[in-house]
Order: C-alpha cells, then structure tokens, then sequence
C-alpha cells in the first residue's frame, strides 16, 4: 500500500514546513495531460511560487521531477505522460472518475493528505 501522507507532505528540512509538491504534480499532469484543471491559473502560480522560493529547503521522493526554470514560467509543461509516478498518476485518475460522478474528491483527499 502507497503511503499518501509521505507523498503529499512535503517538509522543509529544519522548520517541519509543507509544501505542495504533490498538488503541483496532480495539477500539472490533469492540465497537460487529461485537458482537466482543478485549480485556478492564479493558484497554480502560487504553488510554483511557493515552490520556487523554497526549493533548496524541500525534501520530496519526487522533486527531482521540478524543474526551476519551469517553476518560475509557471508550468508544468515539460514532464512527458511517462515521467510522471503512478501515485500522482492513480490520484489524478481517481479525482477524474470521483468528479464524475459528483464528488469534490481532490479537496477530500488530495487537500487533506497534503496537511495532515
């Protein structure tokens, strides 16, 4: 079983600080890759900002997959289908399928993994 709180919380490495890498890979790969947005553009700045700024005091399995420059451009255009790990892959799916059929799945489990 995949831990999801490890993926979602993303600590700074001395203040215990989290930050959205995992909302920024699950909203990149629904936009460029299944024509979806689950945020709005200005939102999505903020992460890459937030991101951006704070890159050098952030602990991820997948920050490798970020890229500064793309950061500061505000997008997250550059990751091919095949880049992207199957956790963001299956979470991404599961939002499309849950809104769907009517439920705010992202905010229910996307949201509350990333500040549990």
């Amino acid at each position: 079983m995949v831990d999801l709180n490890a993926f979602f919380d993303l600590k700074k490495k001395k203040s215990g600080k989290k930050y959205p890498v995992g909302k920024y890979l699950v909203a990149s790969f629904l936009y460029y890759h299944c024509d979806f947005s689950i945020m709005t553009d200005d939102e999505y700045d903020a992460i890459c900002k937030e991101l951006l700024d704070n890159f050098d005091d952030i602990e991820h399995p997948h920050l490798h997959l970020l890229d500064k420059e793309v950061l500061q451009a505000g997008s997250g255009f550059h990751l091919r289908y095949d880049q992207y790990p199957l956790i963001v892959k299956s979470t991404a799916y599961s939002y499309l399928e849950h809104h769907r059929m009517g439920k705010n799945y992202f905010y229910e489990v996307v949201y509350n993994y990333s500040n549990s």
